[in-house]
């Protein structure tokens, strides 16, 4: 009886101090026309423009580091001194949202400059698009003309 009490303790310890910190791992933002969002149907090619996979590493709602795949492994590269310039230049108004691809969480002890984070457990196919906290769609990367897309295989419920 006095061993369920410790474990049922030690592991309610545990959960409240995890190992690792996580952090959510995107491609850089767009601004997209809120109508277009409205509309977004299964099937729609959504054009991101960009021309690699660099990466920003989220910690809550700030960006803590970016980074950028390495070909040879499924590990990502960190730098995080050069945050991205062009993310104060995105802000939301009437007419656009600022739509984040997230690939999910990555866990990491400490970032630090120019290690190499693990992204084996994320599939860097398969995004959700989100919009604050709201998720509006899941989809899979694609290529359209040498630049980053993405193709809508579910719409979330509005």
């Amino acid at each position: 009886m006095r061993g369920d009490t410790q474990a049922t303790h030690l592991e309610r310890m545990m959960c409240t101090h995890p190992l690792f910190q996580s952090y959510e791992l995107t491609l850089y933002p767009v601004a997209v026309k809120r109508s277009s969002l409205k509309k977004i149907a299964e099937g729609d090619i959504l054009l991101l423009g960009l021309e690699s996979m660099e990466f920003l590493v989220w910690q809550e709602s700030s960006i803590v580091a970016t980074g950028r795949l390495l070909h040879c492994e499924r590990s990502i590269d960190i730098d995080s001194s050069a945050l991205p310039v062009n993310m104060t230049e995105l802000h939301e108004d009437k007419k656009y949202e600022i739509v984040k691809c997230s690939f999910g969480q990555i866990y990491s002890k400490k970032l630090i400059k120019h290690r190499k984070l693990d992204a084996s457990p994320l599939d860097l196919t398969k995004v959700t698009l989100k919009s604050g906290s709201k998720n509006i769609a899941r989809g899979r990367l694609v290529n359209v003309n040498g630049r980053i897309s993405v193709e809508i295989i579910k719409v979330e419920k509005k």
